[in-house]
């Protein structure tokens, strides 16, 4: 029996590769971590909401964008990394606006409270840290 075991043990391993494979050598894009409370970018360092998801990261070559999403999914807020645009554009209506740096955050809600809102999306402004 441990002859047997020994021998499948030796066998499996030609099943892992002995050098990296280009797929993983190179994986296009920032890098960047999640974990439960915070994203970390190579740029800046954000926290989002207790008990909200991440739900959305932007492509590869994209550039930064993440969509928070309140855990009764009635309330979004979305960070991009495109800038912020004229202070007087409100690009969605009923929608709640901020910047940091060139990091822009719009938070919107299916729900009449946009005075909620509005201190979640300021908690998360005043949470980026840029590098």
């Amino acid at each position: 029996m441990q002859m047997l075991c020994l021998w499948l043990l030796s066998a499996c391993g030609s099943l892992v590769p002995a050098t990296t494979p280009p797929q993983l050598a190179h994986t296009p894009g920032v890098p960047i971590s999640i974990t439960d409370e915070r994203i970390i970018t190579p740029d800046f360092t954000v926290d989002y909401p207790d008990g909200w998801r991440v739900i959305k990261t932007s492509i590869a070559e994209a550039p930064l964008e993440f969509v928070f999403a309140s855990p009764d999914g009635e309330m979004i807020i979305t960070l991009s990394t495109t800038g912020c645009p004229d202070q007087q554009a409100t690009p969605v209506p009923e929608s709640i606006a901020s910047c940091v740096d060139d990091i822009y955050l719009v938070g919107q809600s299916e729900r009449d409270n946009m005075a909620q809102l509005r201190d979640i999306v300021d908690e998360v402004a005043a949470s980026i840290i840029t590098r």
